[in-house]
């Protein structure tokens, strides 16, 4: 598994986390079985939980991009007034923004989060106690600067 796979593809996971592995084949320009192994290597090295992609409500509000390390807010569906709104003054706009002692942080149904923490359980799906931002720098949430 190339680091040039890996990144794409959980790239790909976060943006679009309901993914087929079939469209994600023909994304990442690679055959189905190869994605399956791909898929399988990052599940086993605990980067990849399949299922929470599935089940996971809260970090479908949200786009990440792990170069960028920032979270966005993604468009919701409907005509109302309300999403009509919230589309025009939030979606594609950056997320946690609020800093406090230097890490972003925003809500999530009245609940403050910092984003880094997010960030891991959208990519892991693990409830990580602790998770630290390896440079240093608190507001610097691009995946390859977090761990655990």
């Amino acid at each position: 598994l190339t680091e040039d796979i890996r990144y794409r593809l959980l790239k790909i996971l976060a943006d679009e986390p309901q993914i087929s592995q079939r469209d994600l084949a023909v994304r990442l320009g690679i055959s189905v079985g190869k994605t399956n192994y791909c898929l399988t290597a990052l599940v086993d090295k605990g980067l990849v939980k399949i299922g929470n992609f599935r089940k996971a409500q809260n970090k479908l509000a949200y786009a990440y991009d792990p170069e960028t390390g920032v979270l966005t807010w993604k468009p919701k569906s409907g005509s109302d007034r309300f999403i009509k709104t919230f589309n025009s003054r939030f979606a594609g706009k950056p997320a946690f923004t609020t800093l406090e002692r230097g890490y972003r942080q925003g809500r999530i149904d009245g609940q403050l989060f910092y984003a880094h923490r997010v960030i891991w359980k959208m990519m892991t799906g693990d409830d990580a106690d602790d998770v630290d931002h390896i440079n240093g720098d608190r507001s610097d949430n691009r995946w390859v600067n977090l761990r655990n």
